[in-house]
């Protein structure tokens, strides 16, 4: 069983089944996953090359019985992360002569993290509870259910040194926030999950970041909107079929938008598919996000948001090494991926749209799996905007892992 659990992490995550133990057992696992990486701007702004431990992920989940389990994943990025002094002047008002200048100055500190590059978040922590075999429910600091690396997202799970682009400017993984959400399997091949989560904050909402800097994370996220999440997945002899949604207000309370749940709405629909067959590895996702009050958010938050973004890619691997050595249970994938990404498709009429924000990206590189959980990569990026400036070319290489 404990085999079974490491070399399925993302499974034991994110499958509709929940971590399985043996009746009246308890367990408690360990995991995780890492990445490094070496990434040179060979054309474009960026000035310098970096290398960069990117992620360290810790896993722990236990099983209480064999139908009640918790699950969480504790995240660093970037290594580092401290808070440091920094001077500051506070200036307080002593007294007000008459001509009104009189004031006292006082320098202190603050606490701060600005000359940190990195971060510790917790990435999930839930209760899982098991309704017989094939359905459930899981409640706490969860991943959105839309798109196909926001809840599988371990290094060796996907090609490239970074995630495409599409899951971070338009699905922003790692999205997440406190709910809850039902599972089931009512058919063979058919998986559903269903269920409320906390929404986006609209204030944050816009430019060519999309919804990204809209999540609240479950950092006491405000819950004045509540939003509805869904997926369905049917999985064919040689293919996964996923479509995923969201819909949920972003007004926070803010009656200049609305106070009611649904005010300053974000409809997020989001439709993917993975395809396998004789070493041939086929991914592709797309969708679409709607902001019918974009107007009113721009109005008082100005952040220029889009009132429709789109976004897209297929990426395309072939397995080579079988065909040199066919009983190797290694792998060598060469791949490449064409993405699309506009977050000012359409724009209401207070903003002026950006067409830097219309970004195509194209990804080809290779990687090697000597091990099923073990990737190393390489690739080349050629990213590009609209207004045919500030494109960049970056060469990476890079390491993932888990365990």
């Amino acid at each position: 069983m404990r085999s079974l659990l490491r070399s399925r992490l993302a499974t034991i995550l994110l499958t509709a089944s929940g971590a399985a133990f043996a009746e009246g057992e308890s367990k408690t696992t360990l995991g995780g996953y890492a990445e490094a990486e070496y990434v040179n701007p060979v054309a474009g702004p960026f000035a310098k090359s970096h290398a960069d431990v990117h992620r360290l992920v810790l896993f722990v989940a236990h099983g209480f019985d064999d139908k009640l389990s918790f699950h969480s994943e504790l995240e660093v990025e970037h290594v580092l992360t401290e808070l440091s002094k920094k001077s500051t002047t506070v200036t307080t008002i002593d007294k007000v002569s008459a001509n009104g200048d009189s004031v006292k100055t006082k320098s202190g500190s603050v606490l701060t993290d600005v000359s940190s590059p990195g971060y510790v978040a917790v990435e999930q922590a839930f209760v899982d509870y098991r309704l017989g075999t094939t359905a459930g429910f899981r409640t706490g600091l969860l991943l959105v259910p839309v798109g196909i690396v926001n809840e599988t997202h371990e290094p060796n799970t996907y090609h490239g040194v970074h995630r495409p682009l599409y899951a971070n400017s338009f699905i922003p993984t790692t999205w997440r926030d406190l709910g809850i959400i039902a599972y089931g399997n009512p058919v063979e091949g058919l998986h559903l999950k269903g269920g409320v989560m906390a929404g986006l904050s609209g204030s944050k909402i816009g430019g060519a970041s999309g919804l990204r800097s809209g999540r609240q994370k479950g950092g006491k996220s405000n819950a004045e909107n509540l939003s509805l999440v869904a997926r369905a997945e049917y999985t064919l002899p040689f293919a996964k079929l996923g479509l995923g949604s969201w819909f949920g207000g972003t007004s926070g309370g803010d009656t200049a938008i609305g106070d009611g749940n649904f005010d300053g709405s974000v409809l997020v629909v989001a439709g993917d598919v993975r395809a396998e067959y004789q070493g041939l590895f086929v991914r592709a996702e797309g969708g679409v996000i709607e902001l019918p009050d974009a107007e009113k958010l721009q109005a008082v938050h100005k952040k220029n948001p889009g009132e429709r973004m789109v976004g897209g890619y297929v990426e395309v691997a072939y397995d080579v090494l079988p065909l040199l050595l066919p009983e190797t249970e290694q792998a060598l994938l060469p791949f490449v991926r064409y993405e699309k990404i506009d977050t000012h498709f359409e724009v209401p009429s207070n903003v002026v749209g950006n067409p830097a924000n219309s970004q195509t990206q194209i990804v080809a590189g290779l990687t090697w799996k000597p091990h099923s959980q073990v990737s190393f990569k390489a690739d080349y990026t050629w990213l590009r905007n609209e207004t045919g400036i500030g494109g960049v070319d970056l060469l990476k290489l890079g390491v993932g892992c888990s365990f």
